[in-house]
């Protein structure tokens, strides 16, 4: 038993999970031994983990108590949607709960993740008693079809382009859903799907996008030129992940949002891959993602068969979206403790383009340790520090090279004025 703890103690020591891993105070107990169980003692530890979680002695409505029983009693039973109306017009009449009451239980709920609850327009009418439910929904058509209990043959193009293409037709959910239990709710499941950035709904054509399901890899070629072209001052930065991991459904979300925000009937071009994907966020304007190992690489430029040129414009607003999206879908990380993440919690670091060398990054700590606008790196001037400090804040106290000439002359100037000097 010790070695197996050794070996959780090993494997969690520098992962932002330890802190979830609940192994101490440690105690053994022998189940041949009914009399020698330390049920004092695990009573104690028990109380004494949950007296350590921040909600612990919120005070809430008495009333939250006869909602949770119903919605239990509901789930046990296989109940899977339930409408407001249906929960208001059972606890009216006997307990009196109005409709904004339901609605903040609701919410709370949410934030533990034991339900799904949107406050959006067209979704505020019903919860979700079991979320896992919304995963089986997606499993449906992302599992392996040799685990699939139905058969593929038929709509073999629809299969095709969800495999290796990510598209998902309105045909083939038609006949995927059509004996599930999922059918009766497809349009509101289909809308929760969406908002959670599982799949993304084309603006232009009839189907959906799954990001999960692209198998086409980028082309070489492509990435080379991207990479490239920081030599003429494209400007990017990079996410990279604690532990050497990325979580593939985070980049698979974060793509899902970008076509939301940015596929439409405007002919704009998009090209998505399994590790890449390009967007033409205005006429000539275009921002490419880029997964490489556990980073995320954000590329923005102005691109046109002349060639590319750095659009700093793009680069704050792709920024400020793509810091947003991590922000909402990491909100999970802090569920159980602090309600509020703080930019030190979260599982990556921000690094910015440096100089024009291919692949050169550098952070906000070596940021603001540099005394010139120099890359630490490669010793060449810095290819944006305009870019720099749009995400690690404004610099204070470093001149840039052409400034020292300018000081130089004025101190010159003052020692000509003041003791004659020529």
């Amino acid at each position: 038993m010790w070695m197996i703890f050794q070996k959780l103690e090993a494997y969690f020591r520098r992962s932002v999970q330890r802190q979830h891993l609940v192994i101490n105070p440690r105690y053994f107990v022998d189940a041949r031994d009914s009399e020698g169980v330390p049920f004092d003692l695990l009573r104690q530890c028990v109380m004494e983990i949950a007296e350590s979680l921040p909600d612990w002695g919120l005070l809430i409505p008495h009333k939250w108590v006869v909602l949770e029983n119903l919605i239990a009693d509901w789930r046990s039973s296989g109940t899977k949607v339930v409408s407001i109306d249906k929960l208001q017009s059972k606890l009216s009449n006997e307990f009196h709960f109005q409709r904004q009451e339901i609605e903040d239980f609701l919410i709370f709920q949410h934030s533990y993740s034991k339900i799904l609850y949107f406050k959006d327009s067209h979704l505020h009418d019903n919860v979700i008693l079991d979320p896992c439910w919304v995963i089986d929904a997606l499993s449906s058509f992302i599992t392996d079809e040799r685990t699939r209990p139905y058969s593929t043959e038929s709509n073999l193009t629809e299969w095709e382009n969800l495999r290796e293409r990510g598209k998902l037709s309105k045909n083939l959910i038609d006949d995927v859903w059509r004996n599930s239990d999922f059918v009766h709710f497809q349009a509101y499941l289909l809308d929760v799907l969406c908002r959670l950035d599982l799949i993304t709904r084309s603006k232009s054509e009839d189907f959906f996008y799954v990001p999960s399901m692209v198998t086409d890899k980028c082309p070489d070629q492509i990435v080379h030129d991207i990479f490239s072209s920081t030599e003429v001052g494209l400007v990017s930065f990079k996410i990279s992940f604690k532990n050497n991991f990325l979580p593939p459904a985070i980049y698979n979300r974060i793509v899902a949002a970008f076509i939301s925000m940015f596929e439409n009937s405007l002919h704009l071009k998009m090209q998505l891959f399994g590790n890449c994907a390009i967007f033409e966020l205005s006429r000539n304007r275009w921002t490419t993602l880029y997964k490489n190992g556990h980073e995320i690489l954000v590329f923005t430029y102005i691109g046109d068969r002349r060639g590319r040129a750095a659009d700093l414009k793009a680069f704050r607003s792709v920024y400020s979206i793509t810091l947003d999206c991590l922000r909402d879908l990491l909100k999970i990380y802090s569920a159980f403790q602090n309600p509020s993440v703080r930019q030190s919690d979260l599982p990556f670091h921000v690094l910015c383009q440096g100089c024009r060398k291919p692949n050169c990054y550098i952070s906000e700590k070596v940021f603001r340790d540099l005394d010139f606008y120099r890359c630490p790196h490669h010793g060449d001037f810095l290819c944006s520090v305009e870019a720099l400090e749009d995400i690690f804040g404004e610099k204070v106290g470093v001149l840039l090279v052409q400034d020292y000439s300018i000081l130089f002359h004025k101190i010159m100037s003052v020692l000509v004025n003041v003791f004659g000097y020529d």
